[in-house]
């Protein structure tokens, strides 16, 4: 009975066909959003060794190649290093680690 009642329910449904295709936009056809004030990523840490864990990179990316996403301080509060973008940078720079299967995220 309830297997029929939801095969219904589920007949009479009018879906929002808009709504359907924006949750179905793949990636790319998502807009680039440049990550100018705004972090390009957070490296969480352990709060007693200070060693990192996992880089989470912004849905947002740095301007053009001439940028880099490096650390630039620190988020006490989320016990994780904070990433902006910038240009000129030296070796010391700590760059963040994005791997090729993170790049959904961006």
């Amino acid at each position: 009975e309830f297997a029929e009642q939801l095969e219904k329910l589920v007949k009479e449904m009018q879906f929002d066909n808009r709504r359907l295709q924006r949750a179905t936009v793949s990636v790319e056809d998502r807009p680039n959003r440049i990550c100018y004030d705004t972090p390009c990523g957070w490296n969480t840490y352990d709060s007693e060794t200070r060693q990192t864990t996992v880089f989470m990179p912004n849905t947002c990316s740095c301007p053009d190649e001439t940028y880099k996403c490096v650390r630039t301080g620190e988020k006490v509060s989320m016990n994780a290093y904070v990433y902006h973008c910038r240009q000129n940078t030296t070796a010391d720079d700590i760059e963040g680690e994005m791997f090729e299967d993170m790049e959904y995220l961006i």
